[in-house]
């Protein structure tokens, strides 16, 4: 197809397959698209904490089976990251920006401002939702089930999904505070580096885990759920 005038290409699922680009392939990609196109990587940082919860919850109803302390497939250090994407298609190509789990933001907004894009969210049109995410209660119920058969888990996902068997009990995150702290604390070096190095004021967020007074333990799914 022939296009006029500018064309923008987006890929939210690009950085997972970057993230698991060996160096040597990195480069020969960016080599590739920075002779054709103007490269820029908008990467959004959402907290690790709070990173872990969403990506848990998922894979966890997707493909992986197991707890959310033993998940470890997804790329939590930022600096690192974002040190590799800067080797390969240079550090004026990546655009960082955060993801505030502590507050409500127009994501795309954020994008548009972040990548240098004239345009407002006004000019676009809008796209619906398209996924919801389920309660934590059914997350765990689903983390735990086998998915080696993937026609017969999808079955029951959506079974599960559309139904309110399984009750919800209002808290939103699966690890406790003290879990969500630890864990944010593994990456306090690497995100003060990150923070340093381009020059913002995100400390206090990436390393401040969000208090959860009222936080409870999910209850197992119970037989007669």
């Amino acid at each position: 197809t022939d296009l006029e005038g500018t064309v923008l290409l987006t890929a939210e699922g690009m950085s997972n397959r970057l993230r698991m680009m060996r160096d040597e392939e990195l480069m020969t990609l960016a080599g590739h698209m920075t002779a054709v196109f103007d490269v820029r990587l908008v990467v959004t940082l959402r907290r690790q904490d709070f990173l872990k919860e969403s990506v848990f919850s998922e894979v966890a109803t997707h493909h992986y089976q197991g707890r959310i302390e033993d998940e470890t497939h997804y790329v939590y250090d930022f600096d690192a990251f974002l040190g590799r994407l800067e080797r390969a298609f240079g550090a004026q190509s990546i655009h960082p920006g955060l993801y505030r789990d502590d507050r409500r933001e127009d994501l795309m907004a954020n994008f548009l401002e972040l990548s240098g894009i004239p345009l407002t969210v006004e000019d676009l049109i809008p796209v619906p939702p398209t996924r919801v995410s389920l309660h934590r209660r059914k997350v765990a119920f689903l983390a735990l089930l086998d998915k080696s058969n993937k026609p017969a888990f999808r079955k029951v996902r959506k079974l599960v999904a559309g139904s309110d068997a399984i009750t919800e009990d209002g808290c939103k995150y699966l690890m406790s505070p003290e879990d969500r702290a630890a864990f944010l604390g593994k990456y306090t070096a690497s995100n003060l580096s990150l923070c340093q190095r381009y020059g913002t004021d995100w400390a206090p967020y990436l390393t401040t885990p969000t208090p959860d007074p009222d936080w409870f333990e999910a209850a197992p799914t119970t037989p007669a759920e």
